[in-house]
């Protein structure tokens, strides 16, 4: 009964928090959230999600890198890819603003300072 209690209690997603990233692991993998330098030109950032069929709940949280806090609302997707928000501060845009790359799939999307329009 105790190895079985283990077992349970390893399969659930575990959430760690960096600053700049936010990560679920399990038996089945690592997913993550990444707040990080731009990856394009002319972005002031780039976010990267890693999703993995671990989730289990909605979530709202914080990522802080290069001067920036960006908001990130997860939302799951029970038996499907999982998405991403991206909620950059005021004077900010994301593009694009939500990401859903699938299960076991990347997706990038980069922030660029909003210049109006």
């Amino acid at each position: 009964m105790t190895r079985l209690i283990g077992c349970i209690i390893a399969m659930i997603a575990v959430p760690a928090q960096a600053d700049d990233t936010r990560t679920w692991t399990n038996l089945i993998g690592t997913a993550y959230v990444n707040l990080g330098p731009p990856l394009a030109p002319g972005a002031v950032a780039s976010v990267t999600f890693h999703d993995e069929p671990l989730h289990y709940d909605d979530e709202r949280f914080e990522l802080t890198d290069l001067g920036l806090n960006v908001v990130i609302e997860f939302t799951w997707n029970a038996g499907a890819g999982d998405a991403i928000t991206i909620l950059p501060p005021d004077g900010y845009i994301a593009v694009p603003p939500t990401l859903s790359p699938g299960e076991s799939a990347k997706g990038l999307s980069h922030i660029y300072e909003y210049l109006g329009g």
